[in-house]
């Protein structure tokens, strides 16, 4: 099991509504990140396996740094910005947020759009996330 330090919380209410970035959330089973869409979602339809995405802030530092934008980590459209670790590629892998523990059920993620267009490094933040399930919440 690999540990992460938080850097970042993110959230959107609505498909492909404004990312929200916040200090603290209750991170649950039922809905993953407290008033995120994907995560409520997924609490409802069981099939849904995207119920929280990860990201390596180390990958959305170097993916600015290749294109020259200068844009917020939240344009990832993640919901958790992590520092320190290489995010594990193989399903069912676990990874430790806080107190929180995270299962990788969702091996492909789409690349990263913002603002209708493709967003700077897609490539790089698409391969540098991670999407799946909550096993065990933090409440905070």
């Amino acid at each position: 099991m690999t540990t992460a330090h938080l850097a970042g919380i993110a959230r959107h209410d609505r498909p492909k509504g404004p990312m929200e970035t916040i200090d603290r959330v209750a991170v649950t089973v039922a809905e993953g990140v407290h008033g995120d869409y994907r995560g409520a979602l997924a609490a409802t339809k069981p099939s849904r396996k995207r119920q929280v995405t990860l990201i390596e802030a180390e990958s959305v530092s170097a993916a600015m740094a290749e294109s020259g934008a200068v844009l917020d980590w939240s344009d990832c459209r993640r919901n958790l910005l992590l520092r320190g670790i290489r995010l594990p590629r193989a399903e069912g892998t676990r990874v430790r947020v806080g107190d929180s523990l995270v299962r990788r059920d969702y091996l492909r993620m789409r690349p990263v759009r913002a603002h209708g267009r493709a967003s700077f490094g897609a490539a790089r933040c698409a391969h540098a996330g991670l999407a799946g399930r909550v096993l065990r919440p933090r409440d905070r």
